[in-house]
């Protein structure tokens, strides 16, 4: 018996009992079932064969689904069991929330459940891990000491985001540059495009300096564009790109200051300092940091006299009614633009009106290259799930469980009145 893997789970008696029952621990790699289908994975076959390669300690099995990015046969490939049924596994791995018939009881899930910020459509979710006594571990809560997000599918929503936003450019201009991301054959592909991409003088800025924003400058350096500071970004000649973080456009109302613990706790004390450094933009495209509360990134009626270069939006965080006034509605990979007013806060019958904004709202960027974006996801979950395995009952671990035994975490209290519906 691997005597030392058992060590941490006093708090988490099921788990504690398989383990003195027997040496081997079971993950499962769950099929996407939410609709519209996602086709992303938590690990490649490569990745998910490496990690129990390394881990004797440890059995690796996959649901059987002809929908993933990758095929059942490239599991069965890598060394991997598909199976129809994962009641036995001990922890089963996702993406997106498990349906309420799917959960099984007793059993621990990683996945994006999104019911932190008490989003009234996952309410019953929760509710159901906590009747069927699921220890719920979300992804997005998983931080590192400095309380920054260790795993998420960032970077490549900052990829595909950058890319239809220069997409939309060649649209508006009448040209057919660059095919829809999905129909293109992965990353490779898309820099291969990219290299050969012209778009002129074109002005980007770019908002934001976290796993999204990365990605998008990943995207615009391919392209050509060279990086500008605020003094000389107007005046360059070619494709530049200016990159400003919420810590820079956002301005105490007071004395202009900015103090990072005072915005976070008092953001109404703050506004947007943005429009210097987005007037002499042809297009934004966002991957910043906002929570409500804060200001707004440019107001409406700024369109029309202090923004006439801008003619293209593209909005990665997709905030509806939020810091991005043009923001009207999400967008979809099959119909990713739609066009905005600069008058008055309305959608117009064309996307690419030269009248108007062009706006990019996709909601689930990253699933039109699902291969790559869940390689690149694997990548960070594979050490994380080391980590996992050699104390489940860590303080990382514990802060990002929503739910165990029955009982919202130590960390999720403020979500009682919630589910008990108090509020």
């Amino acid at each position: 018996m691997h005597v030392k893997y058992i060590n941490g789970f006093s708090q988490n008696y099921r788990l504690q009992v398989l383990f003195l029952q027997k040496d081997l621990m079971r993950l499962g790699i769950l099929k996407e079932r939410k609709s519209p289908p996602d086709f992303r994975v938590p690990m490649s076959p490569n990745q998910a064969a490496s990690l129990k390669q390394n881990h004797p300690e440890i059995d690796l099995v996959v649901e059987s689904y002809p929908g993933r990015a990758f095929s059942n046969q490239q599991y069965l490939d890598a060394g991997l069991e598909i199976r129809k049924d994962l009641q036995d596994c001990d922890v089963l791995l996702g993406v997106k929330e498990v349906p309420i018939d799917a959960l099984i009881p007793h059993k621990t899930y990683f996945f994006f459940s999104h019911t932190i910020k008490k989003q009234p459509y996952n309410l019953n979710l929760l509710k159901a891990v906590l009747a069927k006594n699921i220890r719920l571990i979300d992804y997005e809560c998983l931080r590192d000491e400095q309380g920054m997000r260790t795993i998420g599918f960032g970077r490549y929503a900052g990829v595909v985001g950058a890319y239809h936003s220069l997409r939309a450019w060649a649209l508006r201009q009448g040209k057919q540059d660059l095919p829809a991301p999905q129909d293109l054959a992965g990353r490779y592909a898309m820099d291969k495009l990219l290299k050969s991409f012209n778009p002129g003088n074109l002005k980007v800025l770019l908002t934001g300096e976290g796993r999204v924003a990365n990605g998008a400058r990943e995207v615009l350096t391919t392209a050509g564009f060279k990086e500008a500071s605020l003094l000389d970004f107007e005046r360059m000649v070619g494709p530049a790109f200016l990159n400003v973080d919420f810590t820079r456009y956002n301005v105490r109302s007071s004395d202009g200051g900015f103090d990072l613990q005072e915005f976070f706790k008092h953001p109404d004390r703050y506004t947007s300092g943005l429009l210097p450094y987005l007037k002499p933009a042809h297009m934004l495209i966002t991957g910043h940091y906002w929570a409500k509360g804060s200001p707004y990134l440019f107001q409406y009626q700024q369109l029309k006299n202090d923004l006439p270069l801008l003619q293209v939006v593209g909005d990665i965080s997709c905030d509806i009614d939020g810091p991005i006034p043009v923001t009207l509605r999400p967008s979809t990979l099959e119909d990713p633009y739609y066009g905005v007013s600069k008058t008055e806060k309305r959608i117009l019958d064309k996307a690419f009106d030269p009248q108007g904004i062009t706006v990019m709202a996709v909601d689930n960027l990253p699933c039109a290259m699902p291969q790559d974006a869940s390689e690149d996801f694997g990548r960070e979950l594979v050490p994380i799930l080391e980590a996992f395995l050699q104390n489940p009952e860590a303080d990382t671990f514990q802060k990002a469980t929503i739910a165990q035994e029955g009982s919202l975490g130590k960390h999720y209290g403020y979500l009682a009145d919630w589910v008990a519906g108090k509020e």
